[in-house]
C-alpha cells in the first residue's frame, strides 16, 4: 500500500512473485508496468515513505512478475538455546556438524510464516507456541482456520 500511494498507482497495478510475512525483513522482488526509475526517485521523497524500504538491483524488463515466478527462497535462520555442553564435547561437535550439515543439505520447513498457510486470523505465533509446547492436535486445529483452542493453553 506505501508503495501504490507513495508511486501514485494503483495497487493492483504492482505485481510480486510470492507473498511476504509483515513483520519480517524480506528482499522481494516487484513489477510495474511503465514505473520509471525516476517515478521511485519522486517515490521516496513522499511523506508517507516508509524509511525500511529500499530499493536496489532496479532493471527495466519486457514481462512482469507473477506469483512462484521465482526459483525458490532463500532464508537465513538463527539459532538460540544451543545446549553449550553439546558444542563442548567431540561427540556434541558432531552431533551438531551433522545436523547442520543435513539442514544445509535438504533445507528445514518454514511452519510458523501466514504465507505458508493463508491465516490472517489466527497468527503464525498461535501455531508455533502450540507445536513448541507440543499441543499438535491445536497445531492443527490452528492450521485449519479453528481458533477455538486459542487462550486454552494447558
Amino acid at each position: 500500500a506505501w508503495l501504490s500511494r507513495c508511486v501514485g498507482r494503483p495497487r493492483n497495478a504492482f505485481r510480486f512473485a510470492g507473498t511476504k510475512d509483515r513483520c519480517a525483513c524480506t528482499v522481494q522482488a516487484v513489477s510495474c508496468s511503465g514505473l520509471h526509475p525516476w517515478d521511485l526517485q519522486q517515490a521516496v521523497l513522499h511523506p508517507e515513505w516508509p524509511p525500511m524500504l529500499f530499493f536496489s538491483n532496479l532493471e527495466m524488463r519486457p514481462q512482469g512478475l507473477g506469483l512462484g515466478g521465482l526459483m525458490g527462497n532463500r532464508f537465513d535462520g538463527v539459532l538460540r538455546d544451543i545446549d553449550l555442553n553439546l558444542c563442548g564435547t567431540t561427540e556434541g561437535k558432531a552431533t551438531l556438524e551433522s545436523r547442520f550439515q543435513r539442514v544445509a543439505k535438504h533445507g528445514f520447513a518454514n511452519y510458523f510464516g501466514l504465507q505458508r498457510f493463508g491465516s490472517q486470523r489466527i497468527r503464525s505465533f498461535h501455531v508455533g507456541a502450540a507445536i513448541l509446547s507440543k499441543r499438535f492436535d491445536d497445531a492443527v486445529r490452528l492450521l485449519l482456520g479453528d481458533g477455538s483452542s486459542l487462550g486454552q493453553e494447558r
